[in-house]
């Protein structure tokens, strides 16, 4: 039988240990948007409906991105904590952040390997993958034009 505190530790450990290896995934996943968001740096992204001057609105198309981002253990913990007392979840702002930023490249990226200029009328969709999870699904879409 384990004691209750050694039952503790054991716990604090993994959170600590599942918290440090959710850590360094972001990191790389924020480094990985970084180098891939420079290879599309010439496709313009507006949410407006009309394209700028000299840009075919005739020929559009729709663009699709979406991703789902989980955040880890450690995050989910303290953010319990906090649902209890109220305030802002920042732990949850950086995961629906990246999660945006996620599916608005890879949307622009089906885009500039379509051969577009701009991707027009950019919208967003989110939702909750379950009820209990800390994943958010986003949705971004777009008309591409030439």
């Amino acid at each position: 039988m384990v004691s209750p505190i050694v039952g503790l530790l054991i716990t604090l450990v993994m959170l600590v240990g599942l918290g440090g290896i959710g850590r360094m995934r972001e990191r790389q996943h924020l480094e990985n948007l970084a180098e891939r968001e420079k290879r599309v740096t010439a496709v313009l992204v507006l949410d407006t409906a009309a394209p700028p001057l000299g840009l075919d609105p005739v020929h559009g198309e729709l663009v699709i991105g979406n991703a789902v981002i989980g955040t880890d253990y450690l995050k989910q913990f303290f953010a319990r904590w906090r649902n209890l007392f109220g305030g802002e979840m920042k732990a949850y702002q950086k995961v629906l952040s990246r999660a945006r930023r996620e599916a608005q490249l890879r949307m622009v990226e089906d885009a500039y390997d379509r051969g577009a200029r701009a991707v027009v009328n950019v919208r967003y969709e989110t939702s909750q993958i379950a009820a209990r999870s800390a994943a958010p699904e986003v949705l971004c879409y777009g008309t591409l034009v030439r």
